[in-house]
């Protein structure tokens, strides 16, 4: 069994306003989770800022480094509305974000 098959995986749930005050809890959560496939349920997001898309940003290019995944699932209508307003968009399909 390769490294990649005995690999943990984690999905974890965020809150549904992705503030700054929240970016701290957000970044906490992923690093308890380092090592591990992770995936991050967006479907109850109704607001996303600038401070936790950095910090899904960060995670997913740290996943990318360390061999791990990252993987952002469910993103409801209103992240999506946010990730436009923030011009990060593309970005987010490129990581194969499903739906966006």
């Amino acid at each position: 069994m390769s490294a990649v098959q005995k690999r943990k995986k984690k999905t974890i749930k965020v809150a549904s306003r992705l503030d700054t005050a929240e970016a701290p809890r957000l970044f906490a959560s992923l690093l308890r989770h380092r090592g591990m496939d992770v995936k991050v349920d967006l479907s109850q997001v109704h607001w996303i800022g600038a401070a936790c898309a950095e910090v899904l940003v960060s995670a997913t290019r740290a996943g990318e480094q360390s061999e791990t995944c990252i993987s952002l699932l469910n993103p409801s209508a209103e992240f999506e509305a946010g990730l436009e307003v923030l011009g990060l968009t593309d970005w987010f399909k490129s990581q194969g974000a499903a739906q966006l």
